[in-house]
C-alpha cells in the first residue's frame, strides 16, 4: 500500500490497496431504465479475462448519479453527458486484495504500441519491479470531449528501495542498474518507432532547488556538467512551480544517439534520516480512519481529515466505501471543524451517506 508519510501525498494516480474498478454508463433520457447492472457484469467479465485478474469478484459498492465527482479529471466529460441530456450512473467497486504478477503484466504490456520490444516498456523488468515496495498497474479509458473518440492511458507506478544490502542510502544510482536493463537493450530504449515521443522526466521538489545549488539546473545549462547531479544533462528544464510545486527535468530519448544510461547523484541533504523530514513538507492534507470498539455490539467510526497548512484552506473530497459487515447508524453522527460542531448538510459543500442492503455503505464528503 502507498506510504504517504514517507513517499509524499496520496494523489489521483496512486491506486488503493487491492483492485479498483470505476465505470460510467449512460443512455438517453428516452430510455426508462436507469440500471446498468448487466452492463457492469459484462464489463467485469471482459476485463477479468483480458488482464487475467479476479475483477469479476468485485462487488458494486457504489452507484452514484449525482454531479459531485471525486476524480477531477472525470468532472468535465460527465458534465457534458448531462448537458447532452444523457442519464448516467457512476459505478464503483473495490477488492481488498489483488497482487500484481507477470500474468497481469503480460496482457497489459501487449496493449502498448511496441509491447515490450522497444521504448520505455523495456524498463518493466519483472524481476525488478515486482521486488519493489509498491506496484500499481492502471488503465484509464476516457472520451475526448464531444468527439466520438476514446483515449486510453496506461500507468505503471513503482517505488524502489534506494538502500544497499546493508541498509545504507545509495549515494548514486542509474537507470540501467535500477531497472536491470542490459547494455544491448539501452539503444532500444530510445523510442518506439510508432510512438510520437518517448520522454523520461525527473520531478524535482522545490525545496531541493532552494537548498541544493547544484540541483538548480537551467535550460541554458549554466550549471557546469562537472558539478551537475545528473548526467547527461536534460534536454529541457520545466518550471512547474505554480501547478505542482516542482521542476521537471525532461529527456527526449530520440535526441540521444548513443544513450548508455542516466546517472543520478544524491545530494547530501537526501542521505540518511533527513530525507523523511523533507519528503512530505509540501503536502499538508492528512487523513485517518479508525474504529473504536466499546463491545461486540457498539462502536465508533472516527474519520479525521487534517489540514496542516497554517494559512491556506484546502478543498478536498473524501470517499469511503465501508465493508458489508460494518453498518452505520446515521442518527449518532457528530461532525466538527476546528473543534466546533457543524451541520454536514448545511455547512459542507456536499455530504452523503448511502445505505444499502445489498451494497456497501458509502461515506462521501466534499468541503472547502
Amino acid at each position: 500500500r502507498w506510504n504517504y508519510a514517507n513517499w509524499g501525498n496520496f494523489h489521483s494516480q496512486i491506486a488503493p490497496y487491492g483492485a479498483e474498478l470505476r465505470s460510467v454508463f449512460y443512455r438517453n433520457h428516452s430510455n426508462a431504465s436507469s440500471h446498468f447492472n448487466s452492463e457492469w457484469l459484462t464489463l467485469q467479465q471482459i476485463l477479468s479475462g483480458l488482464y487475467c485478474a479476479s475483477i469479476n469478484e468485485i462487488n458494486v459498492q457504489m452507484v452514484n448519479t449525482s454531479q459531485h465527482q471525486f476524480i477531477p479529471a472525470e468532472s468535465e466529460w460527465l458534465s457534458e453527458l448531462s448537458h447532452d441530456h444523457h442519464d448516467w450512473s457512476y459505478y464503483y467497486g473495490q477488492s481488498p486484495k489483488e497482487n500484481i504478477c507477470t500474468e497481469n503484466l503480460t496482457p497489459w504490456s501487449k496493449l502498448l504500441p511496441c509491447r515490450r520490444q522497444k521504448g520505455l516498456s523495456l524498463l518493466l523488468h519483472p524481476s525488478k519491479i515486482f521486488d519493489a515496495h509498491y506496484q500499481s498497474m492502471q488503465v484509464h479509458v476516457t472520451p475526448l470531449s464531444r468527439a466520438k473518440f476514446m483515449q486510453m492511458t496506461q500507468v505503471f507506478q513503482v517505488v524502489f528501495d534506494m538502500n544497499d544490502a546493508y541498509g545504507r542510502k545509495l549515494k548514486q544510482w542509474d537507470i540501467k542498474r535500477l531497472f536491470d536493463v542490459s547494455s544491448q537493450q539501452m539503444p532500444e530504449l530510445q523510442g518506439c518507432p510508432v510512438a510520437h515521443s518517448s520522454l523520461v522526466m525527473f520531478d524535482i521538489p522545490t525545496w531541493i532547488y532552494t537548498r541544493v545549488p547544484t540541483w538548480n539546473l537551467m535550460n541554458d545549462h549554466t550549471a557546469a556538467a562537472a558539478v551537475a547531479p545528473i548526467a547527461p544533462l536534460p534536454n529541457v528544464v520545466y518550471d512547474a512551480e505554480e501547478s505542482h510545486g516542482s521542476h521537471l527535468w525532461i529527456y527526449a530519448l530520440h535526441t540521444f544517439k548513443r544513450l548508455k544510461t542516466i546517472d543520478v547523484q544524491w545530494p547530501p541533504v537526501l542521505s540518511g534520516h533527513q530525507q523523511q523530514n523533507y519528503v512530505s513538507m509540501d503536502h499538508f492534507l492528512h487523513a485517518q480512519r479508525y474504529l473504536i470498539e466499546h463491545d461486540q455490539i457498539r462502536a465508533q467510526l472516527v474519520i479525521v481529515v487534517t489540514n496542516t497548512h497554517q494559512t491556506h484552506s484546502i478543498r478536498f473530497s473524501y470517499l469511503d466505501p465501508l465493508p458489508h459487515f460494518l453498518k452505520l447508524w446515521f442518527h449518532t453522527i457528530v461532525m466538527t471543524v476546528d473543534g466546533v460542531r457543524v451541520d454536514p448538510f448545511q455547512d459542507l459543500e456536499f455530504f452523503n451517506i448511502t445505505f444499502s442492503a445489498d451494497k456497501s455503505e458509502v461515506v462521501r464528503i466534499r468541503n472547502e
